[in-house]
């Protein structure tokens, strides 16, 4: 058990100081996402209509599942504007809040803890660490295609964001891949 929890709490913090420099220091993520013009006008209409905190769609799915209703939201999506997934929340939030530091934290121990165990069951097969770090960014890359190039596939998500996403996912595994091939070893 050692020889999962230590390193994938190692590889953990990792994750936690890697994406500490991709979102606070490269400039990478900042340079795709972009303040909405007009921003305070917009959010004054939204708490108007927006009261709870939800994710929304527009023009968004019929409420019948009729073909009729289908092919008109249809039509309305192909003509645009369109907006998928906008997180709202009529509270606000605090944007540093210790919470979600610790909260991310603990994610990313978690997931530092399972690529440990899968390194673990697949060390029979890796001989060399070029193998093992391969073999973790494998497993980064399911969650790429699963993830960011899913919703670039169906959500339209614009390619600039989903290659920063697929890049930052990368290097975390690689990270990953590289501090897990030294610490963890067959029992």
């Amino acid at each position: 058990m050692k020889n999962v929890i230590v390193p994938g709490v190692v590889a953990g913090f990792a994750l936690f100081i890697w994406a500490a420099v991709s979102w606070m220091v490269i400039p990478w993520h900042n340079a795709t996402i972009n303040n909405m013009p007009n921003g305070e006008e917009i959010a004054a209409l939204m708490k108007q209509s927006l009261t709870e905190h939800q994710v929304y769609h527009y023009p968004g799915f019929p409420l019948e599942e009729s073909e009729s209703a289908m092919e008109a939201a249809f039509n309305r999506m192909k003509q645009g504007p369109n907006m998928h997934f906008m997180v709202y929340n009529p509270n606000g939030v605090d944007p540093m809040s210790p919470m979600n530091f610790l909260s991310s934290l603990i994610l990313n121990i978690l997931t530092g803890i399972a690529a440990a165990w899968l390194l673990l069951m697949a060390l029979p097969k890796l001989n060399s660490t070029m193998e093992k770090v391969l073999f973790m960014l494998t497993v980064g890359t399911i969650g790429m295609l699963v993830g960011p190039l899913a919703n670039w596939n169906w959500w339209y998500y614009p390619a600039d964001f989903t290659m920063v996403m697929v890049a930052d996912m990368t290097v975390s595994w690689i990270i990953v891949g590289l501090i897990l091939s030294k610490m963890v070893k067959s029992a």
